[in-house]
Order: C-alpha cells, then sequence, then structure tokens
C-alpha cells in the first residue's frame, strides 16, 4: 500500500490504530499530569470503545495496529538499529540498549510501548516508590498526534513533552523501513527535533486540499515549528496556501482538531466562540511566495479567497453552556470515512442534531454493525458510538452488542461480562446466552459455537424495494413456548419476487416430542401425520439454503424467527442473520385505520382467502398475498427503498382521537329535572 492523504475528508483506504492495553494502568493520580492525562481512565472501558471504533472502521478501511506494524518492521536489521539508536538518545541505558538489541521483535515492542520499571534501590524500596527506565506510551492511541500524511510525504511530529518522543521515534521506524508504506520520504522529521520551542503535533495539521494546509499554532504547536513545516510545504509539495489558527494556550484546545474538523466538502464542525462572533480567534493566510502573512477576517473569509467556501456547524448547538460542555466531550473530533460519512461520539447530542439539520444521518454503532442501517453512496451520515461511561447502565442486549463488536466470545465469556457472572458453569452460561441472544437478529452463533454480531448479506438494486427477494415463513410448532421445550411440527417458505409469488418450501416435521391434544385440534396435525416425517436436523440444509439472500418474512415475525433460530442452533449450532420484517407491524403503518392486525383480519380487509388456516403451507401462502399487497399500500406512500420502509416503520403513529368518558359519579344539577 502506498501514502497518499490529499485532504481531510477523502475516502479511507488504510488506517493505523494502536489498540489500548496494559500501558493504561501505568497512570495515576499522581502521576497522571506527567503522562498528560486530566484523570484516570478505566482500561477495560477504553479498549471495549475502542473495539467498537475499530469494528466500525474495519466496514470501511483496512486496520493497521502500530503494534503488528512495528513488529514486522523490526525483522531488518536497519530498522531495528534505528529504533535502538534513537531509544537512546532519549532514555540513555546500556543495559535496556544491549536488551533491546538481543530481544526478539515482538517483546521489544511490548517494552517500548508497556514500559520497563526500574529496580528501586534501598530507599525506593522503604518508601515503596516506583520508576521506569523506559516510560510507557498511554497516549500511543492518539496516533494522530506523532505522525500525520501530506500527499506523499509524512510527517513525524515533534512532541511538545518528552514523555511523547518515543511514540515519534515509533512512527519514523514504521515509515522509513515498512515495506507496506511506501512513500515519498519523511518531509518533517521531529522525531530528530530537540530544538528548544521547535515543536509540531498532527492534531494541528489539517490538509483540506492538496494545495491548502490550515495549521493550528496551539499549546503544541510552536511557530518555529510551523515556520519550518511552511518552508518544507511550499519547497516540496503542491502546497501554496496555508492558513495558521492562532489558538488559545487553553487545555480545552491543545489541538486544532479538538475546536476545528472538516465532515465534508463544504461543511465543518466549530466550537463556536473560537471561529463566530466578536471572541473568534486571529487567523494568519501565508500564501507561497509572499513573506508578508495576511490577516483576513475569519477563517471562512478565508476559505473563501482560497477557493474553498465551507459552512460551519455549530458544536454544541446555539447555547454556550452546552458548546462548552460537549466541545470539552469532543464535540468537535470526528473521523471521516468519506466525504460526509463521519464518526462521532453519540454523547454530543446538540452537535448531533445540528448535522441532522445539515442533512446528515444520525446512525447508532448497532443499528450500523449489525446491518439494520445501511449507507447508500452519496448519502450524509454521522455513525455514534457511545462512550464507556454511558456503557454501564446500558442493559444486557447493549452490553453484549459492545462486547461482541470487538470479535465473538464464547458462552461462558459473555455471559461472564454482560451479566457480571464471572464463575459461570459453562452449561449453565450456554443455556443462558441461547435464552438472551438466539431469537434476537442482531446475533448470530459462529460454526464453532461461540456467539457474535450478525453481518447483513448484501442486497441488489442499491436496496430497491422491488430488486429484493422476500422469504414468507410460517412455522407450527407443538406449543408457544419458544425456551420451554416445544418444538417445530411444520414449516413453510412461500418467495415473493418482482410480485410473483411461489411456494418453495414446505414439509411436516417430526418433533421428537408428544403434540398436545389442543394443539392437534388447533392445526390438525397428529402424531400420527408427523411420526415418520423428518426431524428438523434432516432439513434444515435445505431451509438455509432458501432463506439464504432473501428478507425474512412473517406475520407476528418474532414467533417464526425464534422458533427456527432455536432449532437450527440445535441442529448445526448456528442462528439466522439477516434482514427481516413483519407484516404485524407493516400493517399497522400502512393500515392504520384497521383495528385489528391478526392474519384473519388483514386477509379480510385485502379479500384474501386462507386455505387450510393454522396450516404452515396455508397461513405462509395467505401472508406472502397480504405482503404484496401492503407493499404496494407502502410503495404509494412513497417507500421505494428498504431505507424507505425502514423509516416508515419506526415513525411513531398519529395519536388517535379517543372521546372521553362521562364521569362515573353524576353531576350536579341546577334545576329539578325529574318532572
Amino acid at each position: 500500500m502506498s501514502v497518499h492523504v490529499t485532504s481531510e475528508i477523502g475516502r479511507l483506504r488504510g488506517v493505523i490504530v494502536h489498540s489500548p492495553g496494559p500501558e493504561l494502568c501505568a497512570v495515576t493520580p499522581t502521576n497522571r499530569a506527567e503522562f498528560l492525562y486530566d484523570d484516570i481512565i478505566d482500561s477495560d472501558s477504553a479498549q471495549r470503545e475502542h473495539r467498537r471504533f475499530l469494528a466500525i472502521l474495519e466496514r470501511f478501511a483496512k486496520v493497521y495496529q502500530v503494534r503488528d506494524l512495528l513488529a514486522e518492521t523490526l525483522a531488518t536489521a536497519e530498522a531495528r538499529e534505528l529504533l535502538i539508536r534513537e531509544t537512546m538518545d532519549i532514555v540513555p541505558s546500556e543495559p535496556l540498549a544491549r536488551d533491546l538489541s538481543q530481544l526478539d521483535a515482538a517483546t521489544i515492542v511490548r517494552l517500548l510501548i508497556e514500559g520497563r520499571e526500574e529496580p528501586p534501590g534501598p530507599l525506593a524500596k522503604a518508601l515503596n516508590e516506583r520508576g521506569y527506565v523506559l516510560p510507557p506510551l498511554p497516549n500511543l492511541f492518539f496516533t494522530r498526534d506523532s505522525c500525520t500524511i501530506s500527499g506523499k510525504h509524512v510527517l513525524v511530529g515533534s512532541m511538545r513533552y518528552a514523555i511523547r518522543w518515543t511514540e515519534a521515534i515509533i512512527m519514523k521506524t514504521i515509515f522509513l523501513h515498512h515495506p507496506q508504506l511506501a512513500n515519498d520520504g519523511i518531509l518533517y522529521d521531529g522525531a530528530s527535533e530537540r530544538r528548544v520551542n521547535y515543536t509540531l503535533e498532527g492534531g494541528d495539521v489539517h490538509a483540506l486540499r492538496h494545495d491548502l494546509v490550515v495549521i493550528g499554532f496551539s499549546e503544541r504547536s510552536s511557530p518555529a515549528g510551523i515556520d519550518q513545516l511552511a518552508s518544507l510545504f511550499f519547497e516540496h509539495t503542491d502546497v501554496t496556501d496555508i492558513l495558521v489558527v492562532v489558538m488559545p494556550k487553553v487545555t480545552t484546545a491543545i489541538h486544532l482538531d479538538m475546536v476545528f474538523t472538516q465532515v465534508d466538502r463544504e461543511l465543518c464542525v466549530v466550537f463556536p466562540p473560537h471561529f463566530l462572533g466578536p471572541e473568534r480567534l486571529p487567523v494568519l493566510h501565508w500564501h507561497k511566495g509572499e513573506v508578508t502573512l495576511r490577516e483576513p477576517t475569519n477563517i471562512f473569509s478565508a476559505l473563501k479567497a482560497c477557493g474553498m467556501p465551507m459552512e460551519p456547524i455549530p458544536c454544541g448547538g446555539r447555547h454556550r453552556t452546552t458548546q462548552e460542555r460537549e466541545q470539552w466531550a469532543s464535540g468537535c473530533n470526528f473521523v471521516a470515512l468519506r466525504p460526509g460519512v463521519v464518526l462521532s461520539y453519540q454523547r454530543n447530542e446538540a452537535t448531533l442534531h445540528e448535522m441532522q439539520k445539515m442533512g446528515f444521518r444520525i446512525l447508532s454503532a448497532v443499528s450500523f454493525l449489525t446491518g439494520e442501517e445501511r449507507i447508500a453512496e452519496g448519502d450524509r451520515a454521522a455513525i455514534s458510538f457511545e462512550g464507556s461511561e454511558l456503557l454501564r447502565g446500558g442493559g444486557v442486549t447493549r452490553r453484549a452488542v459492545d462486547y461482541l463488536a470487538g470479535g465473538a466470545a464464547d458462552a461462558r465469556t459473555l455471559i461472564a461480562h454482560v451479566c457480571q457472572l464471572p464463575t459461570m458453569p459453562a452449561a449453565v452460561a450456554e443455556h443462558m446466552a441461547a435464552a438472551l441472544f438466539a431469537g434476537q437478529r442482531r446475533f448470530v452463533r459462529e460454526p464453532d459455537g461461540r456467539w457474535g454480531l450478525a453481518r447483513e448479506v448484501p442486497f441488489p438494486a442499491a436496496d430497491a424495494l422491488s430488486g429484493l427477494s422476500y422469504a414468507v415463513v410460517d412455522v407450527e410448532a407443538t406449543g408457544g413456548r419458544v425456551y420451554g421445550g416445544d418444538r417445530i411440527t411444520e414449516v413453510a417458505v412461500v418467495e415473493v419476487k418482482n410480485g410473483v409469488i411461489s411456494t418453495v418450501f414446505d414439509t411436516l416435521v417430526n418433533p421428537q416430542r408428544s403434540i398436545p391434544p389442543w394443539i392437534t385440534r388447533l392445526t390438525n396435525i397428529s402424531w400420527d401425520m408427523v411420526r415418520n416425517a423428518p426431524s428438523f436436523a434432516e432439513v434444515c440444509d435445505q431451509l438455509l439454503g432458501v432463506l439464504d439472500g432473501r428478507v425474512f418474512v412473517a406475520h407476528n415475525a418474532n414467533f417464526d424467527w425464534r422458533f427456527l433460530t432455536m432449532e437450527i442452533d440445535r441442529a448445526m449450532g448456528r442462528t439466522l442473520s439477516g434482514r427481516r420484517l413483519c407484516t404485524v407491524k407493516l400493517a399497522r403503518k400502512v393500515i392504520p385505520g384497521l383495528r385489528r392486525r391478526s392474519l384473519d383480519h388483514v386477509t379480510l380487509h385485502y379479500g384474501v382467502e386462507i386455505t387450510h388456516r393454522h396450516r404452515a403451507g396455508g397461513d405462509a401462502l395467505a401472508t406472502a398475498k397480504i405482503f404484496a399487497r401492503l407493499l404496494d399500500d407502502a410503495r404509494r406512500q412513497g417507500c421505494e427503498t428498504w431505507h424507505d420502509l425502514q423509516r416508515l416503520l419506526i415513525t411513531p403513529a398519529p395519536k388517535r382521537y379517543r372521546p372521553r368518558r362521562p364521569p362515573a359519579s353524576p353531576r350536579p344539577v341546577d334545576k329539578d329535572t325529574t318532572a
């Protein structure tokens, strides 16, 4: 892969990340300021949040881990020599240098990131004090600070604080020697910069266009560092214009990306007090070939003069208190996945509301990862994921989705996490996991028995309803207790495609248990009929083949979905996944005047005859016929795509007017009415 970045919002194809690990545990209330932390981060919460972040990134780009890249880079002697030599410039230690030269690559990487404690002397032992011969790197997961890309050149940060100098050396080593990261060389080598007041960090450098860069003169990036970078830009790259934002020296704005981020071609999210109104920050315009910097009215007039007009979206909305709170909570920090598609923290509700006004669709990480909502090419969307603190009260399902976003897990591990039951026996955990998750479409049981998040099967014709194939399903069973031992006695599938209805699967099933008399009276399915029928395990493969690639449709879909999920899990150790539609819910939206939505009432409304009521084949065929009519009515209401239909289903129904009842007690009268 070659390195090439010319825009903050260009389509992301590869991204380098570091998943936080044990190095976070080195930060304590006593040393947090030395490690540049305002508070103590819970490492488990940080790791869960980062897993969720990566799960979204992986849907758009190739994700590279710093640990892996560095270990691969250290396979060459030249890279190892560079890394050790420059690390020893920071922490001179002959014993450490000897160890690093003899250790394998993976151990060197772990040592550099997690640090090495210094053996305590007599006094340190007596006082129970600890120090580091090689400090850990708890800030490494802010990878942009230590390295950023401009065009095909690499900018290695000149970190303001010594505690982060090793991060820059790691990035320099990777980009100089890793075979997959071809580039035109290191344009700015901050890892070797030791001059006083020559600092520059990546969070302050924003490439808006191949010839236009915005730089923040902040607490972390100095005028001398910016001067040097500007001269390198003008001499070696296509950059012709640089806008310098003169930042306040406050902890809430240590980098430009904390107060300004581009989210689409002509849109940016800003902290309003810094860019709008009388408190706005000074901006300097530096054009190539000019020795004097101009001072435009504001950043927006400067951008317009550079041929890039941009409209601001206010972080935190219009209220100053909300603006300050959400800016502190990273309300201006977005990761652009492509023009108009960004990642954001869900907690910044006012900011997301402002983005919604500008045409962004707000999706939760859960709905995106499970495929309930998808983003079409050209759509504006913000995928929001929750902060770790909010997840603590999110309920079992939400905690499970959060945990599984980082990868599949066995039942015991999953239950230990979501139910806080670490000593749960494996057999009990399996039963609990099946009861909690088997009936939910967002979860799937993998062939190896682990639980994971269901992934969507791609659908044709840009999700146009007319281009989808639907599997209308009906299940008959020995009772209604999905997890209470009841089993399927009959299952039928009717396909609806391009307006054509055809039965593709219909079979009796031996439930391997008795059928209650009342079920026989209801369905006319007796034990004699199913005695020689195949078991569910025998028809499971054929049934899955019929359902594969089709939208699952049923009347009261949860019932059929849960029964099939439980039977498939029992037969094959996996669960159903994919899209599903419930015709009961669809009828509520399409024919709101219908007082009852049972299959009998909806078929009567459409004039559809049911043959063999309460048999799988007859009910599935009737459901398919009313489903086709419901789809036609939905199209008349403007539903042409799957997204349109989902939007209709989640739209709150209008409240019905109900006349007030007369009072229970008689009203007083002011005249005699008995005559």
